[in-house]
């Protein structure tokens, strides 16, 4: 018997599958990252970058960015901004 087949030497010890169920991978719809996009920078619009920084306290770049519509912030977080910047700044009014 040689030292790697030795029953008590640890690396000689083998795991076998024998049987392997495939994983089941979910097909999910896609994404509407476009849309969101679209419809954030339609509502921003109105503000400029630097409020829009001093309502949230965000950088001026990501500001420029979801006002050109190069970016938006997630879908769940656009509601607050929107809200918090409709009350740093009440007198810029929506033509919704």
């Amino acid at each position: 018997m040689t030292p790697h087949n030795h029953p008590t030497n640890p690396s000689s010890i083998r795991l076998e599958i024998r049987h392997c169920n495939p994983l089941k991978i979910r097909e999910y719809p896609p994404m509407t990252a476009t849309a969101t996009q679209t419809s954030f920078r339609a509502l921003v619009e109105p503000y400029s970058a630097r409020h829009i920084a001093n309502a949230i306290g965000c950088s001026l770049p990501t500001a420029y960015d979801w006002r050109s519509g190069r970016r938006a912030p997630p879908a769940w977080m656009q509601a607050q901004i929107l809200s918090d910047l409709a009350t740093y700044h009440p007198q810029i009014k929506h033509t919704d």
